[in-house]
């Protein structure tokens, strides 16, 4: 099973906490502050998905497709813009386990869905 969260489904739990949802800790490699939001990218230990959409994106034009830098799966999430979220500083995160996206390895397709999937985040 590969699991998808969205990059909005993530908050920064010391500016929106709300009592038990999940939390993980991170430490951000890159933060962008976008005014109206701050995107946080991290990773985490868990081997990065490639599907075969995300491989030919990937590619482009060459036959050859890039492996990624480490084992190590990237995120994003976008939090509220009174973070004080910054890069190699640890942040805890909310997601919100209602708002995850379920998908078959194998197909692609979104558990519980007829249609193709898209390539989880």
């Amino acid at each position: 099973m590969i699991v998808g969260i969205r990059p909005s489904d993530f908050e920064d739990a010391a500016v929106w906490n709300r009592a038990g949802l999940p939390t993980i800790r991170v430490v951000p490699d890159v933060t962008e502050e976008l005014g109206t939001e701050i995107h946080v990218i991290f990773t985490v230990d868990a081997p990065p998905v490639l599907t075969e959409g995300a491989r030919a994106a990937i590619a482009g034009d060459d036959e050859e497709v890039l492996a990624p830098l480490d084992d190590r799966a990237t995120f994003t999430a976008r939090v509220d813009p009174r973070s004080d979220a910054r890069a190699g500083r640890p942040v805890l995160l909310t997601v919100d386990p209602q708002r995850l996206h379920f998908f078959d390895p194998e197909s692609g397709l979104a558990v519980g869905s007829r249609r193709p999937a898209h390539a989880p985040a």
